[in-house]
């Protein structure tokens, strides 16, 4: 029987190169390959924040820890609420910002 992820749909894994929206292969790309799944709460927290944009930015690369399909739900509790605190200085950014375009944009009163 072939594996199956959560939504019961088949796991498909393969080598071929990336390929982009006309199907030419993109140069230097590589498959993802899974990474390292979490044992413990440390490693649960690291792969919530490895899995936000902060995370992606600052470590400029794919995470390396993930949390595997049957972690128990405190492992998933604590890396969201890692990826929630990760992204706040982003999201308050993103509100400020916003904010003062909307306001620009309306003009004043």
């Amino acid at each position: 029987m072939a594996e199956v992820n959560v939504f019961g749909d088949p796991v498909v894994t393969t080598s071929r190169p990336a390929r982009n929206v006309f199907g030419d292969p993109i140069v230097g790309a590589t498959p993802v390959q899974p990474g390292k799944q979490a044992d413990d709460l440390v490693e649960a927290i690291v792969a919530g924040v490895q899995n936000t944009a902060t995370g992606l930015a600052l470590r400029g690369k794919m995470p390396t820890q993930v949390l595997g399909e049957d972690a128990p739900w405190y492992h998933r509790f604590a890396a969201g609420a890692a990826g929630v605190i990760a992204d706040m200085p982003l999201s308050i950014a993103g509100a400020i910002g916003g904010s003062a375009v909307g306001t620009a944009a309306a003009g004043p009163g």
